[in-house]
């Protein structure tokens, strides 16, 4: 039904995950006099991208490992890296898995992560968990076998493998090269279904992700459950699975949409 009577058209420019054409187009649409951004879809690029903020266009980052200062244009989809560390944590230690085995990516979202975790391990009910091992690879990196056997020798309980894309196959592979029968630990930006079917043949047989219930038949009470049958709905017409990453974008183009329904004749009234 469009916004105040006024079509809406979202308009999809493609940055190829690389933040270099993402500050070129963020600075394009900001020219053209765009007021709303989807994206970009990976922490490095929405870093990249926030200086160039500083009067707008309102950006809303795919990437929860981005953290925006206050009041600043700059939002981030789905809940927090910092607290999906502290889930993790928290599971492991209420499983009894106090020594823990860690390896990430040397990226924004692995430096993101190592902060994460520290933070987390800092908490007074934290106190009795132990980091046994950290070990870091490149993204480029085709194999973690050295760091995995690293990790192996510090007899840890529950390893976590804190990254994501095509990185987190390189990691399940060193997983199943490393032959440690343990419980994994991931992010959960990895939990997308077209990804994790390729990886079948190598993921572990304990991995967990620190999930959020619209992916599941988990509908949360009241209006909150209205909202979340509504997206899986919808998907489900299209012929897509929910998962993780599709509410990345769903959200925020809700949010998008109903802040311009109550402006009205504001923005609505000048411009698409």
């Amino acid at each position: 039904g469009g916004v105040a009577g006024r079509p809406l058209k979202f308009v999809y420019l493609d940055d190829q995950s690389n933040p270099t054409v993402s500050v070129q187009l963020t600075n394009q649409v900001a020219a053209a006099g765009v007021q709303l951004m989807l994206g970009p879809g990976v922490a490095a690029s929405c870093k990249a991208t926030e200086p160039l903020l500083k009067t707008g266009p309102v950006q809303f980052c795919q990437s929860p490992a981005v953290h925006p200062a206050k009041n600043s244009f700059l939002f981030s989809a789905s809940l927090s890296s910092s607290d999906a560390v502290y889930a993790m944590v928290r599971y492991a230690r209420e499983r009894g898995w106090n020594r823990i085995g860690w390896i990430t990516s040397t990226d924004a979202v692995g430096q993101d992560g190592d902060l994460a975790l520290d933070t987390a391990l800092a908490f007074p009910e934290n106190a009795a968990l132990r980091l046994v091992r950290r070990e870091h690879f490149a993204p480029t990196d085709l194999s973690v076998t050295a760091q995995m056997a690293n990790i192996k020798a510090a007899n840890p309980q529950v390893v976590f493998i804190w990254t994501a894309g095509l990185a987190f196959g390189t990691l399940l592979h060193g997983v199943a090269e490393g032959g440690m029968n343990l419980p994994y630990i991931t992010s959960g930006g990895n939990m997308t279904f077209g990804q994790m079917r390729q990886y079948t043949t190598i993921t572990p047989k304990e991995l967990y992700f620190p999930g959020l219930g619209y992916i599941t038949d988990t509908l949360s009470p009241g209006a909150v459950g209205v909202q979340q049958k509504l997206f899986r709905d919808a998907l489900h017409a299209a012929g897509v699975e929910p998962d993780f990453q599709s509410a990345l974008l769903w959200d925020p183009a809700l949010i998008y949409v109903d802040a311009l329904g109550h402006l009205r004749g504001g923005l609505v009234g000048e411009r698409d």
